[in-house]
């Protein structure tokens, strides 16, 4: 993994450490590999693409106008999973006066196809047992938002 770092208004990543001479070599990098997203109170989260569990793809800017909770979970987290019920019940509190939840699949490992594909047939059942009706994006459609934008580490 290269994590890249803004320093006074460049991007760089190390190059190499020795440290037998305790010297850090930075390797200047183009602003497109900083895909990191920094939030502050009141900015709007940057629109994304992601594929739903039906295959449709889908924005996040379709729900634009509308408060939106991107509930981020996976078939192995048992916290996330107990508080579906509750989500439930907010969304069908809340849904007619403009509230959305994205779920975010994050399943684990991932590895191969074989693996997302298993994991995704769980997490569909999981998610068609417990009745719940907001999209859900894939893991492989969110990967690269997930932990290259958000930091994020399943």
């Amino acid at each position: 993994m290269i994590f890249v770092l803004a320093v006074a208004g460049t991007y760089v990543s190390v190059k190499s450490i020795d440290e037998r001479t305790r010297t850090i070599v930075l390797r200047e990098r183009a602003a497109s590999d900083y895909l990191r997203i920094s939030l502050t109170e009141g900015a709007e989260f940057p629109d994304f693409s992601f594929t739903d569990f039906t295959g449709v793809a889908r924005k996040l800017s379709e729900f634009r106008g509308k408060l939106v909770l991107l509930d981020f979970w996976g078939t192995w987290c048992g916290p996330c999973i107990g508080q579906f019920a509750e989500l439930k019940g907010l969304y069908e509190s809340f849904h007619d006066a403009g509230f959305e939840i994205i779920g975010m699949d994050a399943e684990t490992p991932d590895d191969t196809p074989e693996q997302l594909a298993s994991g995704l047939e769980a997490a569909k059942k999981l998610i068609a047992e417990r009745g719940l009706p907001w999209p859900q994006a894939t893991t492989s459609s969110i990967r690269d938002l997930t932990q290259k934008r958000l930091g994020i580490a399943t």
